[in-house]
This record gives C-alpha cells, structure tokens and sequence, in this order.
C-alpha cells in the first residue's frame, strides 16, 4: 500500500497517507475531505463509553450465563486488546414495492398491493479484517447520538480511514433497501413484484468504536467483539 502526500484545503498542512483512501481527515485540524475533488465531508463520532475492562467483564458476564458453560469458566483471563475506530457510511433508507396479480390470476380484476420499507443502513467503509468484517456489514446503530468529529479521536486505539467511496457505499445501501422491501412484500404475496421508488439520504462518515478482546481458557484462545459505546456484545466465543 503506497502512501501519498496530501494537502489540507482547510489549514493548508501536507500529511502522508495510504493513496487508497476515499475520504481523508487532516491530523493537525481535524477537517475531512473528499481525496478526488478535495470538498468537505460531513464527519461524526459516537464517544467510547467502555474501557477494556468494563468491555470484559461484559462479555465475560454474558457468557457465564450461556447454558453448557464449564463451571470453573472463572479460571479464563483476558490475554490482548484492541480499540478498533471503525468508519461508517451512513444513509436514510426508504424504499416502495408493488406486488400485482394479474387479472385472472388468481382473482377477477388486477390486484395491487404496495409495500414501504424504512431504516438506517450502515455500511462500513473500510475492511478490518479476518472475523471482524462479516459482523461490521450486519451492524447497525442509531444516528442519534452522533457527536461532531475531533481530530483527538484519531489518536485513541486504532484509527481506520475510509477507503470505500461515497458512490459505492451508496449502491450497497440502495441494493440493500430494495432487498429489503422485496422481502417484505414477498411474506404476503406471491405476484409478480417490482421496485416503484428508492430514496436515500446521506448522513456522513461515522467513527464507530468497537473493543476486539482475547481471552485464554484453559490453554484455548477465543474472541469477543464489543461495542465500545453502546456495550452492546456483538460477538462471543466460548468453551462447551
């Protein structure tokens, strides 16, 4: 991965980064920008509301409770930890179907029913890598709490900057929505069905925090995912 000069259009500092990067946030002001056309990005962070040892005794509390745990599970220990600042494109997804029967079909005269399907869809705009990927493409957060992005955030755990650009981000989004009125109209009618109407709104780029933990269990590895704001547990393993 080569790295590249770039100039801050808003305080005019040069930094190196990798020249895969869509979307650029300067270390010295904190202003984010487009690579190509160098225009300023909407830019937002969710705060790390767990350290690393909240983060454990999370996960490690929801796993003693599975049923089938060993008893002495109290024996494992976490071995290394990893704040991950992920990037997010995010969009205000709405979407219309129709299903229709012809007429004769299945019923006297044509028949149509329409459908509407609404949400936040959060596509992760870089890949961390291994495991984590999968979990990040199924993640969702409300936008609510969305705080205006500081250049100090890039400084705290591992910080990813974006490499999927805005176009692309918003062809998943938009496949996404469509999928998922298709599939709703598809639990209650078997005609033939279409999209009428797709819009999508662009909220920015979000930083989102997440806590990659290992811990050891008897001479066994195994992993968990957090979500560092939120301390919701995406992801577990454990011993049976």
């Amino acid at each position: 991965m080569g790295l590249k000069s770039f100039e801050c259009p808003h305080c005019n500092a040069s930094f190196p980064a990798p020249s895969t990067i869509s979307i650029l946030t300067c270390p010295y002001c904190g202003y984010t920008f487009e690579a190509s056309s160098r225009r300023e990005w909407s830019h937002f962070f969710f705060p790390i509301l767990l350290d690393v040892g909240y983060a454990w005794r999370r996960g490690y509390q929801f796993i003693s409770r599975r049923y089938g745990v060993p008893s002495d599970f109290n024996t494992s220990f976490l071995t290394s930890s990893l704040l991950h600042n992920v990037p997010f494109h995010i969009f205000y997804c709405e979407a219309k179907a129709e299903c229709r029967y012809s007429r004769g079909f299945i019923f006297r005269d044509e028949k149509i029913a329409e459908y509407t399907e609404a949400m936040d869809i959060c596509i992760p705009a870089v890949s961390v890598g291994e495991w984590i990927d999968r979990l990040l493409w199924n993640h969702t957060f409300s936008v609510k709490s969305r705080i205006y992005f500081k250049p100090e955030i890039m400084r705290i755990g591992k910080f990813y900057n974006p490499t999927l650009s805005y176009d692309e981000a918003l062809k998943y989004a938009s496949e996404r929505i469509s999928r998922a009125v298709i599939d709703e109209a598809g639990k209650s009618c078997s005609g033939d069905k279409k999209i009428i109407d797709v819009k999508v709104k662009y909220y920015g780029l979000i930083h989102y925090p997440f806590w990659e933990l290992k811990y050891s269990y008897k001479g066994e590895y195994f992993n968990m995912l957090i979500d560092a704001s939120s301390g919701r547990i995406i992801y577990v393993e454990y011993p049976l």
